[in-house]
C-alpha cells in the first residue's frame, strides 16, 4: 500500500506455512509502481521478519526466468539461485549467512 494515497500497489507474504524450518515468500507489484523500490522494500521485510523467527532457518522465493527485476532483488537481498526450470528460478537464503 502507497502511504500517501493508500492506495493498494500490490501484494506480500509467505506462501503458506513453513515447510520444516523453510518458509517461501512472493511479492507482486503492479505495473505503473514497479522499479520504485516497492518490490524491494517488501521482499526485505518478509525476510527481516521470518529470519527474526527461532523457528525459521531458511527462507526460499522462486520467480519468472524472464522476471529480471525480481531476481535482481533476491540477489540483492542475498538469495542464491538455486536451480531452475523451463520457467522459473528458485532462490534461497540460510539464517547462517544472512544479514539484515
Amino acid at each position: 500500500m502507497q502511504r500517501e494515497s493508500m492506495y493498494v500497489i500490490g501484494d506480500a507474504g509467505f506462501k503458506g506455512k513453513p515447510t520444516g524450518n523453510t518458509i517461501d515468500i512472493g511479492y507482486a507489484i503492479i505495473e505503473k509502481k514497479q522499479g520504485k523500490g516497492y518490490g524491494f522494500e517488501a521482499a526485505k521485510g518478509l525476510l527481516n521478519w521470518a529470519m527474526a523467527q527461532e523457528s525459521v532457518h531458511d527462507v526460499t522465493a522462486k520467480c519468472l526466468i524472464d522476471n529480471i527485476a525480481s531476481a535482481k532483488i533476491l540477489r540483492k537481498l542475498g538469495l542464491n539461485e538455486i536451480s531452475r526450470d523451463k520457467k522459473m528460478i528458485y532462490w534461497r537464503i540460510t539464517k547462517s549467512v544472512y544479514t539484515s
